[in-house]
């Protein structure tokens, strides 16, 4: 409820959060919105094939549906949404805005955000993922213009307390 009210004062936008046991008032309720957002983990690692959203049933002609998992970039969700005619939004925006802060914590330098972007949606199409770990994900990309295909690291920070990403920042300086 913290993050729906956020949205509220900062953007100004009705905002509301639904129990996805109850299919018949998401249905209802996805019915009278404009944008869904998945900020659940179905739809990664072992749940690839799950969405929670059964099907496109549940999207009307105007819905933008978003989903912040970036791994894999398309998710059975955003098929399903994209099959059926609807804008869709993966997660890579939301993994390049965790990436500025782990850059920030790694480097002590801000992250040419522009050079990012460019990385992400533009020069380079994302053809797959090599592997993820604790800092980040290895994308296997095409640069567009060169049509050379390279691996990528995308750094992100999930779930380490300051003081260990500090030490690991640290140790990987040394040892680099």
């Amino acid at each position: 409820e913290r993050t729906v009210e956020g949205l509220r004062q900062q953007i100004g936008c009705e905002a509301h959060m639904f129990d996805l046991a109850d299919m018949n008032l998401l249905r209802k309720e996805m019915m009278r919105s404009d944008i869904f957002i998945n900020a659940t983990p179905i739809g990664m690692e072992e749940t690839l094939d799950q969405s929670v959203i059964p099907d496109a049933s549940y999207f009307h002609k105007n819905l933008i549906v978003t989903d912040l998992i970036y791994v894999p970039v398309e998710t059975k969700l955003l098929k399903i949404a994209k099959a059926a005619g609807n804008k869709t939004v993966n997660g890579l925006g939301m993994q390049l805005f965790q990436g500025v802060s782990a850059f920030k914590m790694w480097t002590g330098h801000d992250m040419p955000i522009d050079v990012a972007r460019e990385i992400l949606f533009g020069k380079y199409r994302i053809e797959s993922v090599l592997g993820q770990g604790s800092f980040g994900v290895v994308y296997r990309v095409t640069h567009m213009e060169m049509m050379q295909t390279r691996a990528m690291k995308v750094l992100t920070h999930d779930g380490f307390s300051p003081a260990q990403f500090v030490n690991i920042q640290q140790r990987f300086r040394s040892e680099y």
